[in-house]
C-alpha cells in the first residue's frame, strides 16, 4: 500500500493541468477536422485513439524544441517549497492548513519536504534541472537508508522525489567499493582538502604562538634570576665590607686599651 500511495503521490506531483488542456483540445480539433472531411460518415474510435496519441506526441516535441521552463513542468517551484517549509517552521499552522493554503493536495507532499530540509538542508529541494547534483550528505543518508532499511531503488527514488533510481545503485556501488567518501565530488573533495589545510595552519599557528609565549616566558625567569644573583652578589659584598669595619673597629678599640 506504502509502494501504491508513493506512485499516486508522484502522479499528483507531475501532473500538468496545461499539457492536458493543450492535448485535449488540440485532439478535438483533429477530430474535427476528420469529421469535417469525412462528410457523413462517422469517425471511427480507433481514429479517435490515434488522433489523441497523435496530439500527445506532438505537444511533447513541441514541449521539448522550446524547452519548457521545468517549474511549470514540475508544478512545485523551488521557491514554493522554501515558502511552505518555512511557514511551518515558523508555526504558521498545521501541515493540513499549510497544504490547504497553498493549494497542495496532498499534504504528504508538505510533510515529505519539511523532513528533507531537517534532515538535508534546503539544497535538496531544488527539483532536478535547479539541482545540477546532489550534495553528499544527501547521498549518503540515501545509501544509508537503503543499507539499514532495504527498499528498493524505486520506492525511495520516489520518496525523495528523483527520477533516476539508477543513481542510488551507483552511489551504493560506489559506497561499497570505497567508503563514503567516494561519494564526493571533485569540488566536495577540494574543499574538504582546503579546511584540513586550514585546520592544520590553524594548528601550526597555534604551535608557533605556544612556543613563542615559551620563550618569553623563559627569557623572563632568565632575567628574574640574573637580577636575583645581582641582588645576591651585592648583599654578600655589603656582608663582607660591614664585615671587615666591625673587625678594623675591634682592632683599634683593642690597641688604644
Amino acid at each position: 500500500m506504502e509502494y501504491i500511495s508513493q506512485i499516486i503521490n508522484q502522479i499528483i506531483n507531475n501532473f500538468d493541468f496545461s499539457y492536458m488542456f493543450i492535448v485535449n483540445v488540440l485532439t478535438y480539433i483533429i477530430i474535427k477536422i476528420i469529421d469535417y472531411l469525412n462528410g457523413n460518415a462517422k469517425v471511427h474510435k480507433l481514429v479517435k485513439r490515434m488522433c489523441l496519441l497523435i496530439s500527445i506526441i506532438f505537444v511533447a516535441i513541441i514541449y521539448k524544441l522550446i524547452n519548457y521552463n521545468n517549474n511549470v513542468m514540475e508544478k512545485y517551484s523551488f521557491e514554493l517549497k522554501c515558502q511552505v517549509v518555512q511557514d511551518y517552521l515558523n508555526g504558521v499552522g498545521s501541515i493540513a492548513f499549510i497544504a490547504n493554503k497553498y493549494s497542495i493536495p496532498a499534504k504528504s507532499n508538505v510533510e515529505k519536504w519539511i523532513d528533507l530540509y531537517n534532515s538535508q538542508g534546503i539544497e535538496v529541494l531544488k527539483t532536478g534541472k535547479e539541482r545540477s547534483e546532489y550534495p553528499f550528505s544527501f547521498k549518503k543518508h540515501v545509501v544509508e537508508l537503503y543499507l539499514s532499511t532495504k527498499k528498493s531503488y524505486q520506492t525511495l527514488a520516489c520518496s525523495f522525489g528523483m527520477k533516476d533510481p539508477s543513481l542510488i545503485c551507483k552511489w551504493v556501488k560506489k559506497y561499497q567499493a570505497a567508503g563514503f567518501d567516494a561519494l564526493k565530488t571533485r569540488k566536495e573533495r577540494v574543499q574538504d582538502f582546503m579546511q584540513e589545510k586550514q585546520v592544520s595552519a590553524n594548528k601550526q599557528d597555534n604551535d608557533s604562538d605556544y612556543i613563542l609565549k615559551l620563550e618569553e616566558e623563559n627569557l623572563k625567569l632568565k632575567i628574574e634570576n640574573a637580577y636575583l644573583k645581582e641582588l645576591r652578589r651585592l648583599r654578600l659584598e655589603e656582608e663582607t665590607l660591614l664585615k671587615k669595619q666591625r673587625e678594623l673597629s675591634t682592632a683599634s678599640e683593642e690597641s688604644s686599651n
